[in-house]
C-alpha cells in the first residue's frame, strides 16, 4: 500500500495532514506518531527552503509500506542539502532554526538523502510484538 501527495503549498498539505497522521497510525501503531512528527518536519522544510526563487513551490510526499516497516520520500526543487547536513546536533537553544533536521535523525530509524533527485528518504519500523505484553500466545 502507498500514499502519495503533491503539494503547490503549505496550506494544501494541512488539509492533508490528519489523513497522514491516521494513515500512519493504522500502518505503524504507536511508532506513528514520531514518525508524523519526522515527515512534517520534513516537508515543512521542503516548503520554506526547498524552492529556488522566481519557482512556484511543490513537494512531494510518498509513503510506503515495505517489508517491516514505512519509507517517506520527500522531494523538492529547491538547491539541496549540504553535505554533512543530516550529521549535525541541535543548535544552542538560544540560536533560532536548525532543529529540522536533527530532529527527522532522532524520531526516524534512517534517514538519507539523494542529491541528485533532491529527495529525502525517511524509514521508520513497525515495533515488534512481544507476545506476553501483546497478549500473543
Amino acid at each position: 500500500m502507498s500514499w502519495t501527495l503533491d503539494c503547490s503549498s503549505p496550506e494544501g498539505f494541512a488539509l492533508r495532514r490528519e489523513d497522514l497522521r491516521q494513515w500512519l497510525r493504522l500502518s505503524l501503531g504507536p511508532r506513528g506518531e514520531s514518525f508524523f512528527v519526522a515527515i512534517n518536519e520534513g516537508v515543512s522544510n521542503a516548503f520554506k527552503h526547498g524552492t529556488l526563487p522566481g519557482e512556484p513551490p511543490w513537494v512531494a510526499l510518498t509513503l510506503t509500506e515495505e517489508g517491516p516497516g514505512v519509507v517517506a520520500t520527500i522531494q523538492d526543487r529547491g538547491p539541496g542539502l549540504p553535505p554533512g547536513a543530516l550529521q549535525k546536533d541541535f543548535p544552542d537553544l538560544d540560536q533560532e532554526g536548525g532543529r529540522g533536521l536533527p530532529l527527522m535523525v532522532r524520531l526516524a530509524d534512517e534517514v538519507s538523502y539523494d542529491a541528485a533527485t533532491r529527495t529525502l528518504r525517511l524509514v521508520a519500523r513497525r515495533p515488534l510484538l512481544s507476545p506476553a505484553r501483546d497478549g500473543v500466545s
